[in-house]
């Protein structure tokens, strides 16, 4: 904490003097080129005046004696000469203060651009190797190396959640398959500050492939039965992998603002065994989560209960029967388990 707060408060303490320097300097540059530039300038009401004097004095020379005009214009171009040397001096003196005012400007902006990029690479190196080195001296590195994959996420699930129903059995009693609706939605926050385009993909895979009849026709499962992103139904066949069609993928773009959430809901027909378990986990991490179960089988089920895969499972909170909600965040790989008393 020490380090984090000088490093913050020191470069305002340098930052405040050496902005007055350059604005002062930039001010004085640029009202001496002002006055430089207007001393140079011909007063038009001298000009008037001197052009009235010499045309009084060539009419005098012309009456008294001819020839001394030439001598009268010579003697007056080189007192115009005289002053006309010292106002372009003045003037060049002028531009140059004008152009040392563009290259200040320029140069000092470019020079605070870089010097910040710099600050700011150092402030994330610096709090890249202190966090390195404490989590290291704490956890250790493979635990470090585990926590900087987490870290480093572009997305999170705000809020995420499960809802499982115990639908039915199939048409032949004899079985000891269960028909199963899940339901899985989430909201996804971009970390990233940026438009970026989060990766959906979910999968079916390790369920329970078979082919049982339902209603007198025989159904295939697992099977997706839709997909909602951001409110809108997503057909399943536009995201399904031609080589693996129990797997959904989509690119997602997500906006910039940190506090808009996109929904996700995917719902799914799965087949249980009446002595299996059902473990529900996630990817990504959630900041929090629920989990709803709908018994409609409890002659072969039982009474369901959800444990979540965390430390502190004392902090969840039953709201209503058959539902739980975990107001704590769960990591990449933790998630929830449902067990029913006859499993």
């Amino acid at each position: 904490m020490t380090s984090e707060t000088a490093g913050r408060t020191e470069p305002s303490s340098w930052r405040i003097p050496e902005t007055w320097s350059f604005l002062g300097a930039f001010v004085i540059f640029l009202l001496g080129a002002l006055v430089l530039y207007h001393a140079s300038r011909q007063d038009p009401a001298e000009l008037q005046t001197r052009a009235a004097k010499l045309l009084v004095d060539l009419r005098k020379a012309q009456e008294k004696e001819p020839d001394s005009q030439t001598s009268l214009v010579f003697r007056h171009l080189q007192e115009q000469e005289s002053e006309t040397y010292t106002k372009g001096f003045l003037r060049h003196v002028s531009l140059a203060l004008f152009v040392s005012c563009f290259l200040i400007l320029g140069v000092e902006i470019h020079s605070r651009s870089v010097a910040r990029r710099d600050m700011q690479r150092h402030f994330h190196e610096v709090t890249k190797n202190v966090f390195e080195g404490v989590a290291q001296r704490l956890l250790g590195e493979t635990m470090t190396s585990e926590l900087k994959a987490i870290l480093l996420e572009d997305f999170v699930k705000a809020r995420a959640g499960y809802h499982i129903t115990f639908e039915r059995s199939p048409d032949d009693k004899s079985t000891d398959w269960i028909i199963v609706r899940l339901e899985s939605w989430f909201d996804v926050r971009n970390l990233t500050g940026e438009p970026a385009d989060f990766p959906f993909r979910t999968s079916i895979f390790g369920y329970h492939k078979e082919r049982v009849v339902v209603d007198g026709v025989q159904v295939e499962f697992p099977y997706f039965v839709s997909v909602e992103i951001k409110g809108e139904d997503i057909p399943v066949s536009t995201m399904q992998d031609s080589k693996n069609p129990f797997m959904l993928l989509k690119k997602v773009p997500l906006p910039r603002d940190m506090s808009v959430l996109t929904s996700f809901k995917v719902v799914t027909r799965l087949l249980y065994r009446t002595k299996d378990s059902m473990v529900l986990s996630s990817s990504y991490a959630m900041e929090s989560s629920e989990i709803a179960v709908s018994n409609q089988v409890a002659d072969s089920i039982g009474k369901c209960d959800a444990v979540v895969l965390h430390k502190h499972t004392e902090q969840v909170t039953p709201r209503t029967e058959g539902k739980w909600e975990f107001s704590r965040a769960l990591l990449p790989g933790q998630g929830w388990y449902v067990l029913g008393s006859f499993f």
